[in-house]
């Protein structure tokens, strides 16, 4: 254990001196995530501006239902709406920016109802807001429509008012019973779409880096054999598999110290919610088994040190995309994107820290922390298979 541990430590030391493997390790990642929390910071609040709106009702007669349906309060909570007499007063209003969108509402040849949207095409989906509450409003409308059809006007106007009052006595609670909906765990803070989708993106480029600053720390290795240090450590009573397992603690402690500091400063620097302690301990753990093993699997597939940073380079950038690291901001990817995801260790690994961030049961961050330190053992297992091949020339290999 002594002799493991001096191995350590001496890479370790090594290691703190070579700017490129601090810069890679720590300075790299933190700027990444400044410019991205930067970008995010820019992107609004949670507060949503009612889309202004001009409403031409260019059908015959005067619409009730309509103009009570315009003025409820949730509908005020989306489109701040104005009139406009005609389509050409509401391109005016629409020219000099004072509405965003103009809603005509027609019946050609006094059929339904039809809605036209006149927008500017910068306004990619505020309009597209104002076009689903109007077809929600003359969804209501068809809706009576179809309760009075083939009744009696006396009879049609009780169904109506009938319809009419469904409608308003339909509560969320009543939804949510039906629906068998329930509460959110209290314990588990809410949090907008943009903080969740920038926690996601920052907590990628934690794991990214992570597998990243492991496979060049790994990578020790073959400088040592260029420099003639691995020799002299063979040559020594010590076996292969302390020697490695040396090689593994330096890994990942090197990689814990990365993962720690990261998780530290983000919620400060970045201001993002990284998740219970507890979870993210296990995201932790499961990631510097992955990166551990990885690293070493990786450098026993190389032979020189020149050879390590174009491999490592174009390995590391193949499996962050495969592994979901560079699209953890993009919403609705093909579940064909998640299966290729799963199988990869940066996959599994950000997996983890994504579940832990989301306030998911602590069972379920376990559990994928239990893969990725199966799949680490197993790429271990590899790395050892690997250099015993590599070594068996050498007399006394074990």
């Amino acid at each position: 254990m002594g002799a493991l541990v001096a191995l350590a430590v001496k890479d370790l030391r090594r290691s703190v001196r070579s700017l490129f493997l601090m810069g890679m390790a720590f300075a790299a990642p933190l700027a990444i995530c400044a410019i991205i929390a930067a970008a995010f910071a820019g992107s609004g609040g949670e507060d949503f501006e009612p889309v202004r709106v001009a409403l031409v009702d260019e059908r015959p007669g005067d619409d009730e239902t309509l103009r009570a349906m315009w003025e409820d309060k949730a509908v005020g909570a989306v489109l701040a709406p104005t009139r406009a007499d005609t389509l050409e007063a509401g391109r005016a209003l629409l020219e000099d920016e004072t509405v965003e969108v103009v809603v005509v509402l027609d019946a050609p040849e006094g059929g339904a109802t039809r809605v036209r949207l006149y927008a500017d095409a910068a306004g990619a989906v505020r309009p597209h807001v104002a076009e689903a509450v109007f077809d929600g409003m003359l969804d209501v409308q068809h809706g009576a429509v179809v309760v009075a059809q083939g009744a009696p006007p006396q009879e049609a106007a009780g169904r109506v008012a009938g319809y009419f009052s469904w409608l308003s006595s339909t509560s969320a609670a009543d939804v949510r019973a039906r629906l068998d909906v329930q509460p959110p765990d209290p314990a588990v803070k809410s949090r907008s779409m943009t903080e969740r989708m920038k926690a996601r993106v920052i907590l990628a480029q934690l794991v990214f880096f992570a597998f990243f600053g492991a496979a060049f720390a790994g990578q020790t290795l073959l400088r040592e054999e260029e420099e003639g240090t691995w020799t002299r450590l063979r040559a020594t009573a010590q076996p292969l598999w302390v020697l490695l397992a040396g090689k593994a603690l330096f890994v990942a402690v090197f990689v814990s110290v990365q993962t720690v500091v990261f998780l530290v400063a983000a919620p400060w620097l970045f201001g993002i919610d990284v998740g219970s302690a507890p979870a993210m301990g296990l995201s932790a753990i499961g990631l510097v088994s992955c990166t551990t093993g990885l690293g070493l699997a990786l450098v026993s597939l190389i032979r020189t040190n020149k050879q390590g940073g174009p491999l490592i380079g174009a390995a590391m950038p193949l499996l962050g995309m495969l592994g979901g690291l560079f699209t953890a901001g993009v919403a609705n990817l093909p579940p064909v994107m998640e299966v290729i995801s799963l199988a990869t260790p940066t996959g599994w690994a950000f997996r983890a820290f994504d579940l832990a961030s989301s306030g998911a049961r602590l069972v379920a961050v376990a559990t994928t922390t239990a893969v990725c330190i199966g799949i680490g053992i197993g790429l271990a297992t590899f790395a050892l298979w690997r250099f015993r091949r590599r070594y068996a020339p050498i007399a006394g290999a074990t």
